[in-house]
Parts: C-alpha cells; structure tokens; sequence
C-alpha cells in the first residue's frame, strides 16, 4: 500500500493539530517526564503497555528493527497521527497535555501491535493481592468402643476392635521469598551526538528505572529519567542549554526493589 511521505521532515507536527497532543519537541525547562514505548523489538508488539503519564509529558516511539517496516498510527478521535510504514522508522516523541487515553497501532501488524497512553494527574490504582485464609484441619473423632452382652450360653463373645485413630500430618508453612538484592548493571554503553543533545545506546540487566544526566563540569545541562526493560535501549537527552563543546553523560538504572547501579559516565563532543 503506498504512504505519503515527508512525514518525519515536518509533517508529524501538521497531523498532530488535535486539542491536547503535540509533536515533541527538543530543549525548553521543566519538570515533564519522558516515557518510552519500544515497538517491534524481538517481537511485534509495543511495549510497555499501557503506559501511564500525567498531562505535559511526553511519550517517545522507539524503533529498533533494520528490515522490518513498522508505523504509528491513532486510532482513538483524541489525536491524530499516521507515520510510514517504513523498516528502521526514526524516533518519534509526542508530548500530551489533555486526560484521556490514546489508542494506537502499527497498520503493518495490526492484529498484535497496538497499545493505549493514558494520560492522568492521577496515579495508577495497584491492587492488592490477598493471600487466601487457610482452614484448619479437623482431627477425627474416634468410634466409641461397643461392648458385647454375655450371652446366656456359655458361647464366649468376642469383644470389638477399638478404632485407632488417623495420624493427622500438619500442613508445612510457606517458605518466605527471599527479598531481591542484586543490583542492575549498565553496560556496554555508546553515545552519539546530536543536535543540543546526547543519544545514549546502552545494555541493561533488568526492568528499571533509568536516568540520564548531561553536565558541563559540575553544571546540569539536561536529565532524563524514564523505565526500560532489560535488554539494548536507546535513550536521548536534548535540551537548549546543551550547546557545543564536550560534556560529560552519567547514567544510572534503579530496579523495582530499589537496588541502584554503579553510576556510568562517559564524555562525546556535542558539534551543534
């Protein structure tokens, strides 16, 4: 099926005129956070999915998959894009300032990959898992022994057996889970410039939360923070206040337990 082109060269932002979502853009202050959708790879779907942000945050599409075409396109009357269906499909960032929930797809793997953006000042609700009440068990009541009449003859009786009673075997306890202590790594680390920002390609051991910090001495240029899942991620930091000259890049994973990486640092040359 032939797609228009030119999307990604200034047309992102034409299809994106609907109240509520816009096309992301570089730099500017703030405390809006960035989260990451991962399409196609090693499978085709989008993941993570839902993603949950507050209004003013942006949500970045991430394709990493040199043969395959994928797209984004909405699904959802809220907002509207529609990207070509292209293998190796650019980044793509969308920045949301209205509740709702978007809904979207990939055309080319329609049945499989597709996903929603809920957009809320309020937290997701997490529901608590309850253990189940465990009933005690009954011991057995024992017969009662039956004595026997003498007969009037002189025919011995046998007297009844006495019921012995069943052995009850008590329920084991369960075994505790023991509490997570390895902390995640960061690894195999590669930065590449770009304009008024870093890109930073990275191996990570586990699902965590990851932020990436760009500084100028012991000056703050621009952070990033945003959850991955384990595997080579691509995250990008770009902002206004980061303009020529070398800077130096940390990077550091926390997982869900609250384990913390050693911190990563490395510098590149950023050339406009």
């Amino acid at each position: 099926m032939a797609r228009r082109s030119g999307v990604f060269a200034g047309g992102v932002a034409a299809l994106l005129m609907v109240a509520g979502v816009g096309a992301g853009t570089a730099g500017g202050a703030g405390t809006a956070a960035e989260a990451m959708i991962f399409a196609g790879n090693g499978a085709d779907n989008f993941a993570p999915n839902p993603v949950h942000i507050k209004p003013g945050d942006s949500v970045r599409f991430v394709f990493d998959n040199p043969t395959m075409p994928h797209n984004v396109k909405s699904t959802s009357p809220n907002w509207s894009v529609d990207t070509d269906q292209i293998p190796n499909h650019p980044d793509l960032v969308q920045t949301f300032t209205a509740e709702g929930e978007y809904t979207f797809l990939c055309e080319v793997h329609a049945g499989t990959m597709y996903g929603t953006i809920i957009v809320s000042n309020t937290s997701p609700t997490v529901t608590p898992t309850t253990s189940p009440t465990q009933s005690p068990t009954a011991s057995p009541t024992a017969s009662p022994t039956v004595s026997a009449t003498a007969s009037p003859t002189a025919t011995p009786v046998t007297p009844a057996a006495t019921a012995v009673p069943t052995a009850v075997v008590p329920t084991p306890a369960p075994s505790s889970t023991p509490s997570d202590t390895k902390r995640p790594t960061v690894s195999s680390v590669k930065l590449t410039a770009v304009t008024h920002g870093v890109k930073a390609r990275f191996k990570l051991s586990e699902r965590s939360t990851v932020k990436v910090t760009v500084k100028r001495g012991s000056k703050t240029l621009k952070s990033v923070t945003s959850t991955q899942a384990a595997g080579t991620r691509t995250v990008t930091a770009k902002g206004s206040k980061v303009t020529r000259g070398k800077v130096t890049v940390e990077i550091r994973a926390t997982d869900a337990a609250g384990n913390t990486s050693a911190q990563t640092k490395r510098s590149v040359s950023i050339r406009r």
